[in-house]
């Protein structure tokens, strides 16, 4: 991300402010057609972080369900 930034500094900041908040994942889901997991949460964007059993937990599960 931070290679991305340097390289591609108009681009990348047009995707980070322009682009990125009108775009709500769930909205764009049901145009993925391959298993896809997509982690969002409303509340904090630390919450990876802050909650690594619930992320991990859900990242496991995916994973299974796809073998």
């Amino acid at each position: 991300m931070i290679a991305g930034l340097f390289k591609h500094t108009r681009n990348w900041l047009d995707h980070a402010f322009s682009l990125a908040p009108d775009t709500q994942p769930l909205e764009v889901a049901p145009r993925i057609s391959v298993p896809t997991l997509i982690v969002w949460s409303e509340a904090s964007h630390d919450w990876l972080i802050t909650h690594t059993t619930e992320f991990a937990d859900a990242v496991s599960r995916f994973d299974l369900e796809l073998n």
